[in-house]
């Protein structure tokens, strides 16, 4: 596999093809694959990047601006594609992970079996790809995660496991302790997708709710959980009524 650097300029002369096509089924992107990735795999990532890059809010979060900037295709298809060339699968040593980036391989997402074994709505799929981008900041030493505590415990007081595999993650290095890591940038994604998107459908707004309000416990450093709650508007109240109305529903 060829190395690829994911803040090689080269990729913004193909970008134009990305934003000038969101919307559509079919999306060009500067995306190299390994011959590994599945056709299927593929064809589901990259629909889901074109709807995502679909997407627009005219008031996004401060955060949410000071991370993407505005909440529109060509600024969230430029941020990722900023980060991520490639694609390929398999090489991740957690069993557990859903994806991974290596150091020795910048600018590459890798896919888990993880990733297709498990049923999950496209902007779970999201998040995850956003998620592994930022890894592939060496400049910040790639945000490394933090362990999670142990209890770890939800606002309902039950142990908080993972929502993708849902395997227990207290005492993992599944956690954040910082507004811009992986876990925090994720959460401030979805939860814009959630409450300030101006053309989502309301089955994405109610899924990119569920799962940012779950990435949120994933920042365990209360001040900055608090400022990711303050900057979407979202309350300890709520965390617990929704914790609440979810329990109900299972």
């Amino acid at each position: 596999m060829p190395r690829f650097d994911g803040r090689n300029s080269r990729l913004f002369l193909t970008l134009g093809l990305a934003c000038g096509l969101v919307g559509s089924a079919r999306a060009a992107f500067p995306l190299e694959y390994d011959a590994k990735v599945p056709a299927a795999t593929r064809a589901q990532l990259e629909g889901d990047l074109a709807r995502f890059f679909s997407m627009r809010g005219s008031k996004p979060t401060p955060l949410f601006r000071k991370t993407f900037g505005a909440f529109d295709g060509r600024s969230t298809s430029a941020w990722f594609f900023d980060r991520v060339g490639s694609v390929g699968v398999n090489l991740c040593t957690n069993e557990a992970a859903v994806a991974c980036v290596l150091s020795a391989w910048n600018g590459w997402i890798f896919l888990s079996p993880n990733y297709t074994k498990f049923s999950h709505p496209p902007i779970a799929r999201l998040m995850v790809l956003f998620h592994e981008a930022r890894h592939n900041e060496t400049e910040e030493r790639n945000w490394p995660h933090a362990k999670c505590p142990t209890p770890f415990l939800d606002e309902l007081g039950r142990p908080v496991r993972s929502i993708w595999t849902g395997e227990p993650l207290a005492g993992d290095l599944a956690c954040d302790l910082e507004v811009g890591g992986s876990y925090g940038i994720a959460t401030i994604l979805l939860l814009n997708v959630a409450y300030r998107c101006d053309n989502c459908t309301a089955e994405e707004r109610r899924d990119a709710e569920i799962y940012g309000l779950d990435q949120l416990r994933r920042i365990t450093w209360e001040p900055a959980r608090t400022a990711i709650m303050k900057d979407a508007g979202v309350t300890k109240a709520y965390l617990v009524r929704r914790s609440r109305l979810r329990s109900v529903h299972r």
